[in-house]
């Protein structure tokens, strides 16, 4: 057997148990938030949480709140498939296959039953961003089947974050606490929303800093468990229960550089995987590890940012930065652009230029780009992957789709990592 080029070590017993502690709460106040006085907002974009939390308790459960759940089955007879085949026979096709499961779980009636108790909830109205194309039509036919009101917000382009961009948005956020108040007659606490906006400012913070720390050779924790610890992030980063959980993160990541922990056994290459992988089969993450090789981190969970200079800089707490919060208008303004970082990348052509920064500062030596199928944000991946192979950064490909296991092909994808692994010079381990 080949022996491990770094030792590893599980992420502690009390951070999984943060973790879990989080998720717990998170699904247990879809069913609990109206009771307690506070509203459920679904949607495929619940983003601008802090707003949402200004009205106290609050659920924000996806149109498809089991889809967690039944990605881990697979394609078992209650697995994606099944729900992916609700929307095709209601003629709905072809559709990004993530949100073909989604709306499947709307179509068949289980998207808002507590599966412990069979507790049913209605939600006060679906909420989503102008992100992408296709969450935008299916959150709007799942309001228009659940008979929802549908809160609509616009935001521009990240890449095109002007001043007076920021206050359009700004006023459309003033316009949807108005627009909330008078639907659910719950009031907004304007306290509560500026304590939000500083816990998901500084738990923004201790991100950047862990993923920061992925730079090291080697990386303190392997590309395939940053989405499993950044899943509190994803419902609850205004909270501060999710701070005290990457506070503690944080400071056992320090130690693990400190001590040559590594995420991975080996780091012959350190590569990225490009495009949220099958969720149906998050082991696909776990290839490269036969090959001595591994995945680093999705540089959608991008540490920091870069100056016009190129010089990298990490973002940095209100405190640090000598902010103080005073109004509704100075909460929003904060939440939208919390770093002060989305004026750093004025144009689709410095986004580029500064993916190909990040791949040389990260000692990435490939890149693996799921194709997805049917997905509207491929726009662009393309260009990404001939820029990678201008600046000598190999890059490979594969077909399949987040959450539609009818367009997983084991052999064919297994062939494309294999082939991937042979132009890196890698061969298999023993």
């Amino acid at each position: 057997m080949v022996k491990a080029d770094y030792e590893t070590r599980p992420i502690s017993d009390k951070v999984w148990g943060m973790i879990k502690k989080e998720r717990r709460e998170h699904f247990w106040r879809t069913f609990s938030a109206q009771k307690e006085g506070g509203i459920v907002a679904t949607g495929m974009a619940p983003a601008f949480q802090p707003m949402l939390a200004g009205f106290g308790t609050v659920g924000t459960p996806s149109i498809g709140t089991a889809f967690t759940r039944v990605s881990r089955e697979g394609t078992a007879a209650d697995g994606l498939r099944k729900f992916v085949e609700i929307t095709a026979s209601k003629g709905y096709g072809p559709i990004c296959g993530a949100l073909g499961a989604h709306l499947g779980q709307v179509f068949g009636g289980v998207s808002f039953t507590n599966p412990t108790t069979g507790e049913e909830i209605k939600p006060d109205f679906v909420y989503l961003t102008a992100d992408c194309r296709s969450i935008m039509k299916v959150s709007q036919m799942a309001a228009d089947f659940m008979g929802l009101p549908l809160l609509f917000i616009d935001p521009p382009p990240g890449y095109a974050f002007t001043d007076n961009r920021r206050e359009y948005l700004v006023s459309q956020l003033l316009d949807a606490i108005e627009w909330i108040e008078k639907r659910t007659g719950k009031e907004f606490n304007d306290e509560r929303f500026l304590d939000c906006v500083r816990f998901n400012v500084h738990t923004g913070v201790l991100w950047a800093k862990i993923c920061d720390m992925t730079r090291n050779i080697p990386s303190p924790v392997s590309g395939r468990l940053i989405p499993s610890l950044h899943t509190p992030l994803v419902a609850t980063a205004y909270s501060k229960g999710t701070m005290e959980y990457l506070e503690a993160l944080y400071e056992e990541m320090q130690q693990r550089v400190h001590d040559g922990i590594s995420g991975a056994p080996f780091e012959r290459k350190r590569l990225v995987h490009s495009g949220i992988h099958p969720m149906y089969r998050p082991d696909i993450l776990r290839w490269p590890d036969e090959y001595g090789a591994a995945f680093i981190i999705s540089f959608g969970n991008r540490a920091g940012a870069y100056t016009d200079d190129g010089q990298y800089v990490l973002p940095k707490t209100l405190e640090e930065r000598g902010i103080e919060l005073n109004s509704r208008e100075d909460g929003l303004r904060i939440m939208l652009d919390p770093f002060g970082f989305r004026i750093l990348e004025r144009s689709r052509e410095t986004m580029r230029k500064n993916y190909l920064r990040r791949l040389k500062d990260w000692h990435i030596d490939g890149v693996m780009q799921h194709m997805a199928r049917r997905c509207s944000q491929q726009v662009g991946a393309l260009d990404q992957n001939r820029d990678c192979e201008e600046a000598g950064i190999l890059v490979g490909t594969y077909e399949a789709s987040e959450g539609d296991p009818n367009e997983w092909n084991e052999t064919r994808v297994r062939e494309d990592f294999a082939n991937f692994f042979e132009r890196l010079g890698l061969t298999k381990l023993n």
